[in-house]
């Protein structure tokens, strides 16, 4: 519930009215509503949103580097292949002999 603001009386009566609204609201709806403020607050694209005010607000730097995360060097499929090209090679390290 939020307290109503008393020093000003349009603002006092506004904030009566949402008090009794919040009262007079039926229950499914308060589950409703709690069921989708805790499905935003669970979504990852809100909380990179909110992150990204956060840092912007705060003057900080991003988390994540620019032009593919500054990866450098080959990639995993690349090690993978690599691996089971030594992997066959050691099984055939003696040579056949010729038919």
């Amino acid at each position: 519930m939020v307290a109503p603001a008393l020093d000003h009386p349009p603002l006092a009566l506004l904030g009566l009215l949402s008090c009794l609204a919040e009262l007079t609201m039926a229950p499914w709806f308060a589950l409703f509503e709690a069921w989708a403020v805790a499905r935003l607050i669970r979504s990852p694209a809100f909380n990179r949103a909110v992150q990204k005010v956060y840092r912007k607000i705060n003057r900080l730097p991003d988390f994540e580097q620019k032009n593919g995360g500054g990866r450098t060097g080959p990639s995993s499929l690349e090690h993978f292949k690599d691996e089971v090209k030594n992997q066959f090679r050691e099984l055939t390290w003696q040579k056949r002999p010729p038919k």
